[in-house]
């Protein structure tokens, strides 16, 4: 058989594939496209053209202008990362948009910001008896993320926050506008994480190099252009983090957090303590934080009382729609780690949802910490009382780690934890070898990232399953290979996930012996 039969056959299996809600692409609300799979793998390809179009343009936007930002001081250099990453997200966004359907809990939100257009509030059984989802999501079937009371109301497992600050996009244009202020918020956050590694120390070079590898690689550069509370937590948090001891900033943002979901109130119990001991007035900072708390927790009780709290409270147990009378302690256990310290290494490390598989430049963070420990840098050991709580109970559940894209739920402790990466960027940025292995591993990063990107299907759990089934073993062996699946149990994963604990452990022993030199 000649290779044009072999591409023949080839083209006519593909006829048949079935992606799912894939295959459409969204033109505005309520209006999709449906094609063909062949089709909808052409505009696949196009994305890949789209991507490196963007990666041409954002090279010529970012090189020259850093330079010249240099000089101009922080405020520039803030400036010019906000609007160069504005430029690139809004880029990626549109056709992420365009080519790939609100997944997980998107949809959900969406469906919570019309809810709140139409006056229904947290109340949404009449939004998914009218299939109102169709306006973003082109299937005319969808689970539900509710809880149904016993008489018969559904309430959202979603919160109100990150819907109400979608509201004036939305309201204008529907997921494009959505699309719109999540990349002008992810383009803040990069500028706002340049500035909290400023005021921890660290040189303006490896603060800008740290913020560009951030918003340029996973998982920031996924979240851009899609709709979960992370990226607005992180904005209110690194808000707060710059406005410690410094009147109301830090209270009023940090107070904000638990509307996004309830699980960053610890995040705001961190941010409350930071600003407590760094203040000089203690007294007058405690009351900042009861006088913007208490109207901020009385407002949410408000809203969620009774069965809606419930709702909210049960996110975690996936079962869509749930029954209120069903949630109970065991729903919870069935989807939690064996111990903390496996979901620990499952959010750097899995295969599936890690951070450092994805964009292994983040690597250097390891090399920070042990940095900045042993230097016995206060400012830098104090950030992680913010960010400690909330990574624990984040590493006590599989789903708030492998649903969505990798990363994704680190992303709020970006700004607890950028001082340390851009000491570990300092370290490994000079001439040498490790400079080129960090060559390496940027590249590498940015590859994977953008290449998840043009074909955002890949990005997802649900995706390389589907891939998997296409194309067989090889794609599932691939993966495992190289980086641990810590959900399942198999003897490869083991061996890498004991390779990757020696690993660090030389990153420490290395870091720890280059500070006694000097």
């Amino acid at each position: 058989m000649g290779l044009f039969d072999r591409l023949a056959g080839l083209a006519a299996r593909a006829q048949n594939w079935n992606f799912s809600v894939l295959g459409s692409v969204y033109i505005g609300p309520g209006h999709f496209l449906r094609l063909p799979p062949l089709a909808f793998l052409g505009v696949l390809a196009g994305g890949i053209a789209w991507v490196a179009l963007v990666s041409i343009c954002a090279w010529w936007v970012f090189n020259p202008r850093y330079l010249k930002a240099a000089k101009g001081g922080d405020g520039e250099m803030a400036r010019v990362l906000f609007s160069s990453f504005a430029f690139v997200y809004l880029l990626f966004g549109a056709y992420t948009t365009f080519s790939y359907p609100p997944t997980t809990d998107e949809p959900h939100y969406l469906v919570l910001a019309d809810s709140l257009l139409s006056g229904g509030g947290v109340e949404v059984s009449g939004e998914y008896a009218r299939k109102d989802f169709m306006k973003f999501y082109p299937s005319a079937t969808i689970d539900p993320h509710t809880v149904v009371t016993r008489e018969g109301r559904m309430y959202s497992q979603h919160t109100v926050g990150l819907p109400a600050l979608l509201l004036p996009g939305y309201w204008l244009a529907g997921r494009w506008g959505t699309t719109a202020t999540m990349a002008l918020l992810s383009a803040l956050l990069v500028a706002l994480l340049f500035r909290i590694s400023r005021k921890l120390g660290n040189g303006t070079v490896e603060s800008a190099r740290t913020a560009v590898l951030t918003g340029a690689t996973a998982p920031l550069l996924f979240a851009s252009g899609t709709v979960f509370t992370e990226v607005p937590a992180a904005v209110l948090s690194s808000m707060s983090l710059l406005g410690l001891g410094r009147g109301w900033i830090a209270p009023v943002c940090g107070s904000l957090l638990p509307w996004l979901h309830p699980r960053y109130a610890l995040i705001s119990a961190g941010l409350a303590l930071l600003d407590i001991f760094s203040s000089r007035e203690r007294g007058k900072s405690v009351a900042r934080w009861i006088a913007s708390g208490i109207p901020s927790g009385a407002g949410f009780l408000s809203v969620y009382h009774g069965d809606s709290l419930t709702s909210i409270l049960n996110v975690l147990t996936e079962k869509y729609p749930s029954r209120i009378e069903d949630l109970t302690a065991g729903s919870l256990a069935a989807v939690s780690f064996a111990n903390p310290l496996k979901g620990a290494l499952a959010k750097l490390f899995d295969r599936d949802f890690g951070w450092i598989p994805y964009a292994p430049w983040a690597g250097a963070l390891i090399i920070g910490v042990a940095a900045s420990l042993k230097a016995g840098k206060y400012p830098h050991r104090i950030f992680l009382v913010g960010a400690g709580g909330y990574f624990f109970l984040t590493c006590l559940f599989r789903n708030w780690g492998g649903s969505a894209f990798p990363g994704r739920t680190l992303i709020p402790l970006l700004p607890f934890i950028t001082g340390y990466t851009a000491a570990g960027m300092g370290w490994v940025g000079k001439k040498g070898p490790r400079a080129r292995v960090m060559a390496a591993l940027i590249a590498l990063s940015l590859l994977v990232s953008w290449a998840l990107t043009a074909i955002p299907v890949l990005r997802y759990g649900s995706g390389r399953d589907w891939m998997a089934v296409k194309f067989g073993a090889a794609w599932r062996t691939f993966p495992a290979s190289w980086f641990p699946s810590f959900i399942s149990n198999e003897t490869r994963s083991v061996a890498v996930s004991g390779a990757i604990v020696l690993v660090l452990a030389g990153l420490v022993l290395v870091s720890r012996s280059r500070g006694r030199k000097r």
